[in-house]
């Protein structure tokens, strides 16, 4: 029998509020009561800081967060605190973000725009292909539409991604306007067209037809959850997140480990068996040795 948590400061009020709001969403009752336990922390740190609901922010929860962490405890990452965060945004608890203040990128871009124009002598539309709405390179992120909802949702990319992308853009640079309302991914094939799920379904059949493969857009999406929710660093939350699932089991399924990874981990496991069996027992310490003296001299863990 999982104990339902107490909520105690600002937040005790709202905590039955929010594990309902967390049932709807979907997530079992362990995640729930796991999710119920970070906002008890939060609840407190606002207490102890002699702040309120109100008060809560992102600047806010990253205090508390580097505070949590400070302390020795596992500190959840601020994607993780979204799903408290919006719940008391909907209900108009908390406002929106102020715009963060300026700083060393905002001027390093108004530099890089200002070369762009007056030594590269690019035009207006050329610069945009640098700077489009979908994609944020300066943050690492990129905007996506969710097929369910149509909302648009920036979720964070890797480096490499980037580097694709600007080689990708160089190489149809002047072939599209490249304005902030026109799409950022586009056919190669003639007539240029926005790149939209059908026309990428043909990209992956053409290719798979040169490979004899058979990999589908959803493998790239499966291949990227699997590859977050296997490192130890990141909360499933947060995967749930990124994939834009209502429901935590959903995201659930997507941990299954294929059949290759699963064979390369138990291989690992026998051989460290085999390893620790191979490995020869430490002497044993003279009786007239203390060995907590000897973990000591010898600069050993302590038992």
């Amino acid at each position: 029998m999982i104990a339902r948590t107490k909520v105690r400061g600002p937040l005790a009020l709202l905590a039955d509020g929010f594990r309902g709001e967390l049932d709807r969403l979907g997530y079992t009752l362990s995640s729930r009561e796991y999710k119920l336990a970070e906002v008890a922390k939060l609840s407190a740190w606002l207490e102890s800081r002699g702040l309120g609901v109100a008060d809560i922010c992102s600047a806010r929860l990253e205090e508390f967060l580097a505070d949590l962490a400070a302390g020795g405890g596992r500190a959840p990452t601020l994607a993780a605190m979204r799903p408290v965060v919006n719940w008391l945004r909907d209900r108009r608890l908390i406002g929106d973000d102020p715009p963060p203040a300026r700083g060393p990128l905002d001027a390093l871009m108004e530099r890089y725009r200002y070369w762009m124009v007056t030594d590269r002598q690019l035009a207006a539309r050329t610069i945009g292909r640098y700077e489009h709405a979908d994609a944020d390179p300066g943050r690492q992120l990129i905007a996506v539409v969710r097929k369910g909802t149509r909302a648009v949702q920036q979720v964070p990319a890797a480096p490499d991604a980037f580097v694709w992308l600007r080689l990708y853009q160089a190489e149809i640079d002047g072939l599209v306007a490249g304005t902030l309302n026109e799409p950022l991914w586009w056919t190669l094939r003639r007539p240029l067209r926005a790149l939209n799920y059908h026309a990428a379904r043909a990209m992956f059949v053409r290719a798979n037809a040169v490979l004899g493969a058979d990999w589908t857009l959803h493998d790239l999406r499966h291949t990227a959850a699997y590859r977050m929710a296997r490192d130890p660093e990141i909360p499933l939350t947060d995967v749930q997140w990124v994939l834009g699932h209502a429901h935590l089991s959903t995201t659930q399924l997507y941990v299954t480990a294929p059949v290759e990874d699963v064979i390369e981990t138990v291989l690992a496991h026998h051989r460290r068996q085999r390893d620790q069996q191979l490995r020869p027992e430490p002497p044993q310490p003279s009786s007239g040795y203390r060995p907590e003296t000897l973990d000591v001299l010898f600069g050993r863990p302590k038992r």
